[in-house]
């Protein structure tokens, strides 16, 4: 978090009503509860920077592609998959960092979970 700007915008293309641990935040501090959401939400399995790249030679910008293992800790289901983080900096510091998942896929995930600790729940 030392490198995030307090006025950061992290948008997330995945609906945070169905996936509320993959929300978009607005802030600093935002940006450290949604990180601290997804450490209560899932055990990390792997988490593998597959490439990064600079897109600028000022260095205001870079992309990188992230391959993922996760599980869910209430009902140890898999979620697995890879994404994009899109991140533009300015003066040292991530001012805006944008989240590029297959969206249908985590909300999926995230509706099974629904379900399935619905179902835990009743079950004596």
């Amino acid at each position: 978090m030392r490198h995030i700007a307090e006025d950061v915008e992290f948008l997330v293309n995945v609906d945070s009503e169905i996936a509320p641990f993959a929300a978009s935040a607005s802030g600093a501090a935002e940006v450290r509860q949604r990180l601290q959401l997804m450490l209560e939400t899932f055990y990390f399995d792997a988490f593998v920077f597959d490439a990064v790249k600079l897109c600028d030679e000022a260095g205001t910008a870079a992309r990188v592609a992230i391959t993922y293992f996760y599980r869910e800790k209430t009902t140890n289901q898999h979620l697995d998959g890879r994404f994009r983080l899109n991140f533009y900096l300015r003066d040292g510091e991530i001012t805006r960092v944008e989240e590029l998942h297959d969206s249908g896929y985590v909300e999926a995930f995230a509706r099974l979970i629904k379900a399935l600790t619905a179902t835990m729940e009743r079950t004596p």
